[in-house]
């Protein structure tokens, strides 16, 4: 709900806006936390293939077990 609304009121300012979602701790102390970035539109428009291409290509990510919504 509340990333629809942030998510117009960057489209109103002719902006873009990119969500990130940190989990940590989820054993002991569950704790999540979002951030929220605004950009200009032309790069917010290339964000998704930045995203892609960094996954897949960093060996960090190859023994992790997550989902990867692009």
């Amino acid at each position: 709900m509340f990333r629809k609304a942030l998510t117009q009121m960057f489209q109103s300012m002719d902006q873009d806006v990119v969500f990130m979602e940190t989990c940590m701790g989820l054993r002991y102390h569950p704790h999540m936390y979002i951030e929220c970035v605004p950009m200009e539109k032309e790069t917010g428009d290339l964000a998704p293939i930045y995203f892609k291409v960094i996954v897949l290509h960093t060996p960090f990510f190859l023994g992790l077990h997550f989902s990867v919504e692009l």
